[in-house]
């Protein structure tokens, strides 16, 4: 593999006096979790913002372990109304990254590869230097109303984020859970149905309700997200049923593409969506989830299954060269396989809940290719998420993630990325939380002129997470 590079100080007196600051601020943070345990369970959510808006998941604490918006109204209608919420994080980073090539480019083995360009001459596959220090912040605003009798609308503005610094929409959609009028038909259809329109984070797989959406970390007990990060804000429709003994079902036609065009239609197709699963709270114990989805489309300018994700990674700058900046570079240490033209992506998903321990799970399929390419690739991905609660209210938690991918690049190239996380975070308020992770990702088999060819990055992250 060659010689592996440190790219920031080895480990000395600034370097430990910075994990003695984290270990210091995680037992302030602790031992104020447990003053605030303390305090009656009843009094826990005494003075959060009220909810305005119908069918609507909270925001904070509440809506932990809500995956699809709620079939409960949760409040009733009173005509227009509407409420206005927040997401910001903002992460402390201290990760060192290696790969398999030296600091002056001399690369073991691989010889006409990964030549070095520009004037100076310089390595493209040459580490960017890292240190501890503040990745810019992450924000969203969200803008909820309720605009009839079981409709609401619902906006996401990204205020901040590392691929984009300045102000730009995520979404904005409308779901109806009721009739806007009285109609005892339809008033009965809607017990059960549910239908978004607009331009939305779609519902494949159950991963996107758990993970980090720019400034939303709240749900998240770790840090980063999985490699292979299926997320994307698509143009559509998705039409839902909800049994009451638990099971559901979905189905879902968009555009399968972040930008939306009405350019070349012979080189584009609908992308269809399906998921179903159950859904039940078995006992005062035990809650039992699973659910399947499938996403499909035949052939697009650009699909976005897993590059629609517009505000970047948590790991700032890993395994990118010397010419990297933030927004150019902002996936840092994700997986994406590229099926830009045609894909056909399965997941699975298991959520164990016992008392205040939790699991969950995935094992995703995915096969796809470029429109240069004549057959199709596979990357396949396992999750594995462990979690206990602990303290009234589960406001403290400690966490552990093994997530592999293997997969087919172009070219082709089977690779190989493993990350692991442990973690632990608690509550302040239903609103605020703090946690701290310890991230090792691991890429093997990529090819020498690859950057990631002996590519890890390990290290500290902590972070602070706000949203109501």
């Amino acid at each position: 593999m060659g010689v592996r590079v440190r790219t920031h100080p080895p480990i000395g007196a600034s370097y430990m006096t910075l994990v003695r600051h984290l270990a210091a601020f995680a037992l302030v943070a602790a031992s104020s979790g447990a003053a605030i345990a303390q305090q009656a369970t009843d009094d826990w959510y005494a003075g959060q913002p009220a909810q305005k808006v119908q069918f609507f998941r909270p925001r904070d604490l509440r809506g932990l372990n809500i995956f699809e918006a709620p079939k409960d109204s949760g409040v009733a209608y009173k005509g227009f109304d509407w409420q206005i919420g927040l997401g910001f994080a903002q992460q402390f980073q201290s990760l060192a990254h290696y790969n398999g090539y030296s600091e002056t480019g001399a690369f073991p083995a691989a010889p006409n590869t990964c030549a070095k360009v520009g004037t100076p001459a310089v390595s493209p596959c040459q580490l960017i230097g890292i240190g501890p220090g503040f990745n810019i912040a992450n924000a969203n605003l969200y803008l909820d109303f309720q605009l009839a009798r079981g409709i609401r609308m619902q906006s996401t503005l990204y205020l901040s984020s590392k691929h984009h610094n300045e102000t730009w929409v995520k979404d904005g959609y409308i779901q109806v859970d009721a009739s806007p009028w009285k109609n005892e038909t339809l008033d009965k259809i809607f017990e059960r149905v549910t239908v978004k329109i607009g331009h939305m984070e779609i519902n494949y797989g159950d991963t996107h309700f758990r993970r980090s959406d720019n400034g939303m970390g709240l749900f998240n007990p770790f840090v980063g997200n999985l490699l292979m990060d299926a997320f994307s804000t698509q143009v559509g429709a998705e039409f839902y049923y909800t049994d009451p003994i638990g099971a559901f079902g979905m189905f879902g036609i968009t555009s399968g593409e972040l930008n939306s065009t009405v350019a070349n239609p012979n080189s584009r197709d609908y992308a269809f969506l399906y998921k179903a699963g159950f859904d039940k709270q078995l006992n005062s114990d035990w809650r039992f989830r699973i659910a399947g989805s499938l996403f499909t489309q035949a052939s697009a300018i650009n699909n976005t299954l897993y590059g629609g994700d517009r505000a970047g990674s948590r790991y700032g700058y890993v395994l990118e060269n010397t010419a990297a900046t933030l927004t150019a570079n902002a996936f840092s240490g994700n997986f994406d396989p590229s099926f830009k033209d045609r894909i056909q992506a399965m997941e699975w998903n298991l959520f164990l809940k016992w008392r205040d321990a939790e699991m969950f799970g995935v094992y995703e399929n995915s096969r796809g290719r470029t429109s240069g390419e004549t057959v199709d690739r596979v990357a396949e991905q396992v999750d594995l998420d462990l979690i206990y609660r602990f303290l009234p209210s589960n406001r403290a938690f400690v966490a552990a993630r093994y997530n592999k991918v293997d997969g087919t690049l172009p070219g082709p190239a089977a690779v190989t990325a493993i990350r692991r996380q442990v973690g632990a975070g608690m509550f302040i308020t239903p609103s605020m939380a703090v946690k701290i992770e310890y991230v090792h990702s691991g890429y093997y088999n990529y090819p020498t002129n690859n950057i990631r060819y002996g590519g890890i990055f390990k290290g500290l992250m902590l972070e602070a997470d706000v949203a109501f």
